[in-house]
């Protein structure tokens, strides 16, 4: 389902901060999902910058956050707004030249009027989730997406 789900959902993306989709291959019992190359991900950026084996200056930082923040962006102000409901280093991939990608929406739901607050169960990963998902009292689901981009820009200073 979160196959289905994911390629329903990166058919109509197209933005400079949401990785390419270029086609699906369904197979018996598998399904697998073409999509641009990218090699290297926020969480090897953070591994490399803990072990000091990289130096990375303020302002590259800021411009890394603003493509994360311009892909969600993109994605929370569409004529029917995803959520990406699992925003972590792991689902930000990034070009050779740094530009930063978001990845993986199969977490990822349209919200319409009827669901723009209701998240009815935990989902995505649990270190990025914010207190008022966990708690239950969460009255926009965008704003989980926006409180997992501040720990992942924590995680990066």
């Amino acid at each position: 389902q979160e196959f289905i789900n994911e390629v329903k959902i990166l058919v109509k993306l197209r933005h400079p901060n949401i990785t390419s989709f270029y086609g699906v291959s369904i197979m018996p019992n598998k399904g697998f999902i073409v999509m641009e190359r990218l090699d290297k991900s926020l969480v090897d950026v953070i591994h490399e910058l803990e072990k000091g084996t990289v130096i990375m200056t303020f302002d590259r930082k800021i411009q890394m956050f603003l493509g994360i923040a311009r892909g969600i962006e993109y994605l929370h102000t569409l004529p029917t707004p995803i959520v990406h409901r699992d925003l972590k280093p792991g689902n930000v991939l990034l070009t050779k030249d740094g530009i930063c990608k978001l990845c993986d929406f199969g977490l990822s739901r349209k919200m319409s009027d009827k669901n723009n607050s209701i998240m009815t169960h935990l989902i995505g990963t649990h270190n990025f989730m914010s207190p008022q998902l966990i708690n239950g009292t969460i009255q926009d689901a965008k704003s989980c997406d926006v409180y997992a981009f501040g720990i992942i820009m924590w995680q990066l200073l």
